[in-house]
């Protein structure tokens, strides 16, 4: 069983011959450190329980129960009780050992017994993983060149970056609801996708076109944005940070890539599991 799990122990006597099981008295200890002990259920057919009882400081389930009256004792395979158990948070192998066993007829008699232990292993739960992929597409680009862009779990700090096609993986990447997922790229306004559910083996968003113009990183294209492109007029070379489509010059085609977006706020909305 895995950590957190519940679990039902059901403790037979097998084989019983005639005049059958009357009464039974015995002990199951278990580790407590390993697992907790929520109740035990004596068999109906055992119908004067004395004692069922569970010591949860040291581990151990007490029983001692019979049928009343001159009622056949109960032969064949016999469920003598039930407990219900869930298993903590350490992973460990939990044995069952029982002791003081008895079993009695209707004449009092005690049956020859043997008992068998039971044997528990608890894992931590399997953790289920899975790609994630995408494309963001940065309008204006030079060539329609998307490289570069980055896509981020703001939970756990995984990314991919984008090929010149926009396209990216974010590989092995926890199952489970994260709280955002980010999609930025320079000179460009952020994306943010809230509350989104990664599923196993691979998970496919939505395709996010970013607004183009927010060459100050600061989530808002305005003056400051238009000013960097005058400041850096005609400057030429790779990694200009004005120079937003990426052809090697900062000129008119970079304003008008922060003037059509003029204004406008980040992060965007992306519904990326639509």
């Amino acid at each position: 069983m895995t950590i957190g799990q519940d679990l039902t122990v059901t403790l037979e006597a097998q084989n019983v011959p005639e005049p059958g099981v009357y009464g039974v008295q015995l002990e199951l200890d278990y580790d407590m450190s390993l697992i907790t002990v929520s109740s035990v259920q004596v068999n109906s057919e055992l119908d004067l329980v004395v004692k069922q009882d569970i010591d949860p400081q040291n581990g151990r389930v007490t029983i001692l129960a019979s049928r009343k009256g001159n009622t056949p004792g109960l032969t064949g395979r016999v469920t003598l009780f039930t407990i219900e158990a869930t298993a903590l948070d350490t992973s460990g192998q939990v044995t069952f050992t029982l002791t003081n066993a008895k079993v009695g007829r209707h004449s009092s008699e005690l049956f020859v017994t043997q008992t068998q232990n039971y044997n528990l292993e608890i894992r931590p739960p399997e953790i289920l993983t899975s790609n994630v992929f995408g494309q963001v597409v940065l309008s204006g680009r030079d060539g329609d060149d998307y490289s570069g862009a980055l896509v981020t779990l703001d939970d756990t700090g995984q990314n991919g970056t984008t090929d010149n096609k926009g396209n990216y993986t974010i590989p092995d990447v926890v199952a489970k609801s994260y709280t955002s997922i980010t999609a930025d790229a320079p000179g460009y306004l952020a994306a943010k996708c809230t509350t989104a559910t990664i599923i196993s083996p691979e998970t496919s968003l939505a395709s996010i076109n970013l607004l183009s113009g927010d060459i100050t990183d600061d989530n808002i294209v305005d003056i400051a944005d238009a000013t960097a492109i005058g400041t850096s007029l005609n400057a030429t070379g790779s990694g200009l940070s004005a120079d937003i489509n990426r052809d090697k010059i900062v000129d008119l085609v970079d304003l008008i890539l922060v003037s059509r977006n003029y204004l406008a706020q980040g992060p965007q909305v992306w519904n990326c599991l639509e």
